[in-house]
C-alpha cells in the first residue's frame, strides 16, 4: 500500500502541473486560493507521509476506502448542492465585472475566513495527500467548487 499511495503522488505532480497550466491559459486559476491550499498542503504533507508509515496496511486500506465512500455521494451531488453557491457567486460578479481576465482582472487577497478556509483546505488534503495518495481530483475540486465559490 505504501508504494501504491507514493507513486500515486509522484503521479499526481505531473497531471496536476499540465492540468493547471492549461486551464491557467485559459484565465481559470486564481492564484492567490491556489498559493493558499498550497501553502497548507506543502506544511502537511509530510506529517501524512509519516502517518502513513505508521498505519498499519490494513487501517490505511479502510482509510482509504473510507474517504472514497465519504466523498462519493458530494461528488456526485456536486451539481446540486453546487448550484446555489454557483449562481449567488455569477450574480456577485456581474454586479462587480466579473473575474475576467481578458477585461483585466487581477487578483485580490480574499477575506480573512477565505484565508482561512483555504489554508486549512490545504492542510486536510496535504494529511490525506500524504497519507492515502489521494488529493485535488478527489477532495480539493469538489469543496473549492461548493465553499470556495469557484
Amino acid at each position: 500500500q505504501l508504494q501504491a499511495t507514493s507513486t500515486a503522488l509522484l503521479l499526481n505532480v505531473a497531471t496536476c502541473a499540465s492540468g493547471a497550466l492549461v486551464f491557467a491559459s485559459a484565465g481559470h486559476v486564481d492564484p492567490i486560493a491556489g498559493c493558499l491550499v498550497a501553502s497548507g498542503a506543502t506544511a502537511t504533507a509530510g506529517p501524512g507521509a509519516r502517518l502513513a508509515h505508521a498505519m498499519r496496511e490494513r487501517t490505511q486500506r479502510l482509510v482509504f476506502a473510507s474517504a472514497l465512500l465519504a466523498l462519493a455521494p458530494v461528488i456526485a451531488l456536486k451539481p446540486v448542492i453546487g448550484g446555489a453557491v454557483e449562481g449567488a457567486v455569477e450574480e456577485a460578479e456581474r454586479s462587480n465585472g466579473g473575474p475576467d481576465v481578458a477585461r483585466g482582472w487581477r487578483p485580490a487577497m480574499p477575506p480573512v475566513e477565505k484565508v482561512a478556509y483555504y489554508v486549512g483546505l490545504g492542510g486536510a488534503v496535504g494529511v490525506a495527500s500524504g497519507a492515502l495518495g489521494i488529493g485535488a481530483g478527489t477532495m480539493m475540486s469538489v469543496r473549492l467548487a461548493l465553499a470556495g465559490g469557484m
